[in-house]
């Protein structure tokens, strides 16, 4: 699934999971007084956050106005695990259960691809990237243009960065 800046497929994409997701948030509603709050964070990672987290790389470079679907499934789904009421304020609540928001998780998650695919860490997705044969030793993901540069030549730590999409 390609993914393009506010493409319908991605739309489509993020109300499909935020569908899914609320239909979840509310059965899990029904019984939150009957389990501990450890099991409903459980139920709410294992129904909830694992779906959203699911293919969510290909939504990377999205504006936020996009995103914001997932975001408040996310806030939703934080709110039920703590008992807030829809008026408290959220980042608290994310900061509490160590969540970060949907944007910087996308950036996370594709961070981390890259990082691991630079460090030879996952072999299968290495004929998806090119690495430029500077220096600098950046590399691009042909779809999602993506670029990975490490710090310097003595450092493991590389950091990506996001190009808009043209």
């Amino acid at each position: 699934m390609q993914a393009k800046l506010g493409s319908p497929k991605s739309r489509q994409h993020i109300s499909k999971v935020t569908s899914i997701c609320y239909y979840h948030l509310g059965r899990l509603c029904q019984i939150r007084n009957y389990v501990s709050r450890e099991i409903m964070i459980q139920l709410v990672m294992s129904l909830v956050i694992c779906r959203m987290d699911y293919c969510n790389s290909v939504l990377v470079g999205l504006p936020a106005s996009i995103l914001a679907p997932l975001q408040r499934v996310q806030n939703a789904a934080a709110r039920l695990i703590l008992g807030l009421s829809r008026r408290s304020h959220i980042t608290p609540a994310l900061k509490q259960l160590h969540w970060l928001p949907i944007k910087f998780c996308i950036t996370f998650k594709v961070a981390t691809l890259m990082y691991n695919i630079f460090h030879q860490r996952t072999p299968y997705l290495k004929d998806l990237v090119a690495f430029s044969p500077s220096a600098s030793a950046s590399a691009t993901v042909i779809h999602n243009q993506v670029r990975c540069r490490p710090s310097n030549k003595n450092t493991v730590r590389s950091t990506c960065i996001l190009s808009q999409r043209p």
